[in-house]
């Protein structure tokens, strides 16, 4: 693959990666947190997988970095969490719709 492939793929996943995060992992941690889990505490659980997702958040600023912009071990580690938010939220959908 090209660098100049290499480095869309990379802005997408990174762009794909904060918006998933910024508008639906945070609202439903903070919403968690707010709420004290809802009825019997239930939404803690939802809350350990929530705050994970929301971590991965870091690797996302820093290729945004110019010192980390090349990094082929992080491109390839935000490509794999970007899949990984993918199927949370997929998988945080059904059980909502449920």
């Amino acid at each position: 693959m090209r660098l100049l492939e290499l480095r869309k793929v990379n802005i997408v996943t990174a762009i794909f990666s904060l918006l998933l995060n910024i508008f639906y992992f945070f609202p439903i941690t903070i919403s968690i947190i707010k709420n004290d889990g809802g009825p019997f505490g239930f939404g803690f659980i939802v809350l350990l997988i929530t705050l994970p997702l929301n971590l991965l958040i870091i690797p996302t600023i820093c290729l945004f970095l110019p010192k980390w912009r090349s990094s082929k071990s992080l491109i390839y580690f935000n490509f794999f969490s970007s899949i990984l938010l993918l199927l949370s939220f997929g998988f945080l959908k059904f059980v909502s719709g449920l």
